[in-house]
């Protein structure tokens, strides 16, 4: 899992550049949150305060499953495997 998230804060810049997200969002894997802000390419443990943009909450499997491209995100969301508030 910690090898899948630094993956993820790797690609934050290039995330920044591409995406209108312009306050931090929180994801949650099996309970452990995590804060992004792309806005300033920050990958902090925990939830940060004050008003974020969304929340997505799933698994450590479905995780792994997107980072290897074998979890269709649409799907998954369908199937409740991913939530967002």
């Amino acid at each position: 899992l910690d090898e899948g998230i630094k993956d993820i804060q790797v690609g934050l810049e290039l995330l920044k550049i591409i995406q209108g997200i312009k306050k931090p969002f929180v994801v949650t894997v099996d309970g452990r949150s995590w804060s992004i802000d792309l806005a300033n390419a920050k990958l902090t443990p925990g939830r940060i305060e004050g008003k974020t943009e969304f929340e997505i909450e799933l698994s450590e499997e479905n995780l792994k499953g997107l980072l290897a491209q074998k979890v269709d995100p649409v799907q998954a969301v369908i199937q409740g495997k991913i939530k967002i508030k």
